[in-house]
């Protein structure tokens, strides 16, 4: 032992080679601090291997119940003993990674069993969202911020509407009590803005069938609506205006005007709105804005923003529910779109209004130029004054009421196609060809296809674009 005392006595370490130890122990420490666990990265799309891993090692009960997929895109089904659905569909975009899960409750869970579900077994499953899609620490803080405050007393009843980022990507969470539906979704940000214009599209189409009218406005021209006087508490009306978001503000304290009204077009936790400022050129209006995961930076640019409007006690309020960003040539490329979606479109009530004009008194003009008209309300706020009037004076806008009528059928856009014929943004101008796929619905729900073909000129007036010209190659069908 002495001999070893000698050893270490006499054979001690330099400054030098202390310092160099502690150096390396250092290192090796914030290596470790910063890379505690090695996570393992998920490829997308996912294999069963992985869901199957995934779900062993966070003891979840889910069994796979149905798989289809190619090389960019996997959907898997999933089940558990009390028949709750759980979709995973993971997929790859230019490169980036994309994430939708959803859980369906059957109906005849009961109320505990609904309640433990959401109590307990959520949490879990929000656990799978950073293990398979990565950016876990901040995934599960966002996520579990978003449960402790859906799962507040005053919260639980009215459902959730969640939008977040998280790093670099978006985080969009949904919960329907009505129809028990769990929705997320994680975007990368370099997807986003053409998530968002999906969205523009799906709700255009949403709205053509349950015959939402929605005006490409300015804010001058929103302001001046007036709601129908037997229905004040359930008013809404839509528009779409051009402009940027200012002054954007967390809301405080939430006002009695959104706090009282109940309406679809308006998201459940009502204190996560903003407030802001909604300019153009024609004038500015304070807006509620709905939680989204935009920055202030990305809402101060110019885009169109959907606006719903709303009254309470006879004062309208204002609501942004999303907000897109386009280009100029895809603006007007989506008024082209728009004009010819309401052109095309007849439903029943279309065709009724057909009829009242063939039964009224042909001498009184005036009445029959408004009956003319009446159902030209959106496609008259995408033409100029002038083009609207030819329009008028050739009958267009009738043509396809006129043969529906006849031909006891009602008629719907199923797809759109515009090749360019004229490019010319920087003046102000643009131009397509256009052929229109269409859905002609008989009575008893027969679906028969049929297409339309024609021109469309527009011009950017005041930072709108509006509908110059418009020629319509009739279709063969129109003239049986």
């Amino acid at each position: 032992m002495s001999s070893i005392k000698s050893i270490l006595n006499n054979k001690k370490p330099s400054f030098w080679i202390f310092a160099a130890v502690i150096v390396i122990v250092v290192s090796i420490a914030i290596s470790l601090g910063t890379n505690p666990i090695m996570v393992e990265e998920y490829q997308f799309p996912l294999t069963v291997e992985d869901i199957e891993k995934v779900l062993t090692e966070q003891k979840l009960d889910w069994y796979i119940k149905e798989h289809n997929g190619d090389d960019t895109r996997d959907i898997f089904t999933l089940t558990n003993d009390d028949n709750i659905t759980f979709g995973i569909n993971s997929y790859i975009r230019e490169n980036k990674k994309v994430l939708n899960l959803s859980w369906y409750l059957p109906s005849n869970l009961t109320a505990d069993e609904v309640e433990n579900f959401y109590y307990n077994e959520l949490s879990r499953n929000f656990k799978l969202p950073g293990i398979i899609y990565g950016n876990k620490k901040k995934m599960d803080k966002a996520l579990s911020k978003l449960l402790d405050y859906y799962l507040n007393e005053e919260n639980y009843e009215n459902g959730l509407y969640w939008n977040k980022r998280v790093g670099d990507d978006h985080l969009r969470v949904s919960i329907n009590n009505e129809n028990r539906i769990v929705s997320l979704q994680i975007i990368p940000n370099e997807l986003y803005e053409d998530y968002l214009r999906a969205l523009n599209d799906s709700w255009k189409r949403t709205a053509e069938v349950d015959n939402i009218k929605i005006f490409n406005s300015t804010v001058a021209d929103m302001k001046e609506g007036i709601p129908p006087v037997n229905d004040i508490d359930i008013f809404s009306k839509h528009f779409i205006i051009h402009g940027n978001l200012e002054d954007i503000n967390e809301l405080k304290k939430v006002p009695e005007s959104l706090k009282n009204i109940k309406s679809k077009f308006l998201m459940p936790n009502k204190d996560k709105y903003l407030n802001a400022k909604l300019v153009d050129n024609t004038g500015s209006v304070n807006v509620f804005l709905q939680m989204n995961s935009l920055n202030s930076e990305e809402l101060n640019s110019k885009r169109n923003h959907h606006v719903a409007m709303f009254y309470y006690n006879n004062e309208p309020f204002y609501v942004v529910r999303f907000s897109v960003l386009y280009s100029e040539e895809m603006r007007a490329e989506e008024i082209a779109k728009d004009f010819i979606m309401d052109l095309y479109t007849v439903d029943a009530k279309e065709t009724d209004n057909y009829e009242s004009i063939l039964n009224m008194n042909t001498v009184d003009a005036k009445a029959l130029t408004e009956a003319t008209q009446i159902n030209d309300e959106v496609l008259k706020s995408l033409m100029t004054v002038d083009a609207y009037d030819t329009l008028l004076n050739n009958r267009e806008n009738l043509l396809f009421a006129q043969a529906c009528y006849k031909g006891n059928y009602t008629m719907r856009v199923a797809e759109i196609q515009l090749s360019e014929n004229k490019n010319n943004i920087e003046n102000n101008e643009s131009g397509y060809n256009f052929e229109v796929l269409l859905n002609i619905i008989l009575n008893d729900g027969t679906v028969r296809k049929n297409t339309a073909k024609g021109l469309i000129e527009l011009d950017n007036i005041d930072d709108i674009w509006k509908v110059t010209g418009y020629r319509n190659i009739i279709p063969d069908f129109i003239m049986d």
